[in-house]
C-alpha cells in the first residue's frame, strides 16, 4: 500500500497542472494508527498455545464477548462480558494479560506476541482482486476529458513503474471504451443484416455491393464534416453513424430498384439507368433535405447531441449527392459487363 500511495502521489503531480483539471484526489486515506498484535508461531508452539485462544482473550479484554441474551419487557438485551476498565489502563497492561495454555498454565500475552503501533488506512480498494489506489480528478465545463487524459498519458510516458505495478484507466474513459465497443458490435450486426437483406431483395451480390458503396461515401462526409465544424466524434456521434447506415442505403435501394423495374419493363439498359436517375432524383433529394432539416433542431439544442446530428447531416449531404452519380456509374460498369455475353437475360434481371 505504501508503494501504491507513492506512485499515486507521483502521478498526481503530472495530473494537477494540466489545463482544465480541478479537484485531484487520491482514494487512499490515512486513519489514526492502530496497535497491531503479531503472534509468533514458534513461541505459541513453545508455550502450548494457539491463535484462537489468544484472540479470544484479546477480544474479551478490549471489545467484550456476548455471553447470553435476556428478555425484559418484550425486548432482547445482550449481556456482554469484558474486563474492568481499571484492569487494562494502558497498552502495557494488555501485554501483561495472561492466557491459559493447553496445559492450564498461565502465559503472558507479551511472551507470544509483538505489539506495535502501525499506520493504517480507512479502506483498501481492489480491482480484479488486486490492491489499487484510485487517482481521480474533475474537469472544468469547457474542458474535454478525452484531451485531458491524452495529455496525462503523454506526460507520464517516461514514468518508470516498479515491477509488478500497472496503471489502469477507468472512470469516463472506461465507460467510453465500453460504449464504443458496444456500438462497434452493433455496427457489425447491422452490416450483416443489411447485406443479407440486400442479397435476398435483389438476388444479386453485385447489386448488393453497389448499394453498400454508399456507406463509405457517407462516412467520408461524416469525418470531413465533423473536422470542418470542429466537432469531436463522441458516443452519440457513433449512434448517428449507425443510424446513417440505414438512411443512405435506402437512397441507393430506391435508385437500384427503379433501374431493375425499368429493365423488367423492356427499356434498354442505358435508358433504364438514365430514367431511374431522373425519376428518383426528386425523391432522394426531398427525403434527404427533410431528414437534415428535422435533425438540425436537436443538433443545435445541446452540446451532447452535436456529434449525433452532425454525423447524420454531413454524411447524408455527401452521400445523397454522390449516390446519384456513383451508383449509376457502378451499375453500368459491372452489371453491363455481366450481361454482355448473355443479352437474353437482360429483361429477366
Amino acid at each position: 500500500m505504501q508503494v501504491l500511495d507513492r506512485i499515486a502521489k507521483d502521478l498526481e503531480k503530472y495530473l494537477a497542472p494540466i489545463s482544465g483539471v480541478i479537484s485531484t484526489d487520491i482514494s487512499l486515506k490515512e486513519s489514526p494508527a492502530d496497535y497491531t498484535f503479531t503472534l509468533d508461531s514458534n513461541r505459541l508452539e513453545l508455550y502450548s498455545l494457539n491463535a484462537a485462544s489468544v484472540g479470544s482473550v484479546l477480544r474479551l479484554a478490549i471489545s467484550g464477548t456476548e455471553v447470553t441474551t435476556v428478555l425484559r419487557d418484550g425486548q432482547e438485551i445482550k449481556v456482554m462480558a469484558r474486563f474492568a476498565e481499571d484492569r487494562i489502563p494502558d497498552l502495557e497492561a494488555v501485554g501483561n494479560l495472561q492466557v491459559l495454555n493447553l496445559k492450564g498454565q498461565p502465559v503472558f500475552l507479551k511472551d507470544v506476541a509483538n505489539i506495535e503501533l502501525k499506520p493504517s488506512v480507512e479502506a483498501i480498494t481492489r480491482v480484479d482482486q488486486k490492491r489499487a489506489v484510485v487517482l481521480s480528478a474533475g474537469v472544468q465545463a469547457e474542458a474535454n476529458p478525452a484531451l485531458v487524459l491524452k495529455q496525462f498519458q503523454k506526460d507520464i510516458k517516461n514514468y518508470q513503474l516498479p515491477s509488478g505495478y500497472e496503471i489502469y484507466y477507468g472512470g469516463e474513459n472506461e465507460q467510453s471504451t465500453e460504449s464504443v465497443m458496444s456500438i462497434i458490435q452493433a455496427m457489425a450486426v447491422a452490416g450483416i443484416l443489411i447485406i443479407s437483406t440486400l442479397i435476398i431483395q435483389f438476388n444479386s451480390v453485385k447489386k448488393a455491393a453497389i448499394v453498400l458503396v454508399t456507406i463509405p461515401l457517407a462516412l467520408i462526409g461524416v469525418f470531413f464534416g465533423l473536422a470542418i465544424a470542429r466537432i469531436n466524434l463522441s458516443f452519440p456521434g457513433l449512434i448517428g453513424i449507425l443510424a446513417l447506415f440505414g438512411i443512405v442505403v435506402k437512397n441507393a435501394i430506391i435508385l437500384v430498384d427503379k433501374i431493375s423495374l425499368n429493365l423488367k419493363s423492356g427499356i434498354g439498359f442505358k435508358d433504364s439507368v438514365i430514367d431511374a436517375g431522373k425519376a428518383r432524383l426528386e425523391a432522394i433529394f426531398i427525403t434527404s433535405i427533410c431528414t437534415i432539416i428535422g435533425i438540425i433542431p436537436i443538433t443545435l439544442s445541446n452540446e451532447m447531441w452535436r456529434a449525433l446530428g452532425g454525423a447524420i447531416i454531413f454524411g447524408l449531404m455527401l452521400s445523397s449527392f454522390l449516390t446519384l452519380f456513383i451508383v449509376p456509374t457502378l451499375f453500368m460498369t459491372f452489371i453491363k459487363e455481366e450481361k454482355k455475353f448473355r443479352p437474353e437475360e437482360l429483361l429477366e434481371e
